[in-house]
C-alpha cells in the first residue's frame, strides 16, 4: 500500500488545480478524468485531498470535481457558489457524493443539477 504523501502526489497529478473568483472569494478546486461528472464535498476543514482515495478510484471512469472550500459564510452562499462553479466548468447536471451539511444545502437550492446524492459519514 503506498503512503499518504504518494496517493496526494498521485491525486494532484492526475486532478488539476484550477482557481475561480465566484462570488468574490477564491475558490480553489481540482479537476480530473473523462466521463460523467462527479462532484466531491468533504466536510470539516472543506480539503478537497479529504477525497484523495476515492478521486483516485473514480478518475480512472469519471470527470472529478473536488472543491478547497473557500471562507464562505452561509451554505446558501456556499451551494450558489457551486452552482456558479460548475456552471463555468461547463458542467449541467452531476452527481455529488458529500459529508456536509452544504451538500444537502445544494441538493435542495439546485435540485435540477443533482443527478443524484450520496451523503457519506465522515
Amino acid at each position: 500500500m503506498s503512503t499518504m504523501a504518494e496517493r496526494v502526489a498521485s491525486f494532484i497529478t492526475v486532478c488539476r488545480r484550477r482557481q475561480r473568483t465566484l462570488q468574490g472569494e477564491d475558490w480553489s478546486y481540482f479537476v480530473g478524468g473523462e466521463g460523467p461528472p462527479v462532484l466531491l464535498l468533504t466536510g470539516g476543514a472543506g480539503l478537497a485531498v479529504a477525497w484523495v482515495d476515492l478521486a483516485l478510484a473514480l478518475v480512472k471512469h469519471r470527470r472529478v470535481v473536488a472543491i478547497d472550500y473557500p471562507p464562505i459564510d452561509s451554505f446558501v452562499r456556499f451551494a450558489d457558489g457551486v452552482v456558479e462553479l460548475l456552471d463555468a466548468e461547463g458542467i449541467g447536471s452531476i452527481d455529488v457524493v458529500g459529508q456536509s451539511m452544504g451538500t444537502e444545502v445544494l441538493s435542495r437550492r439546485a435540485p435540477d443539477r443533482v443527478l443524484s446524492l450520496v451523503l457519506s459519514g465522515a
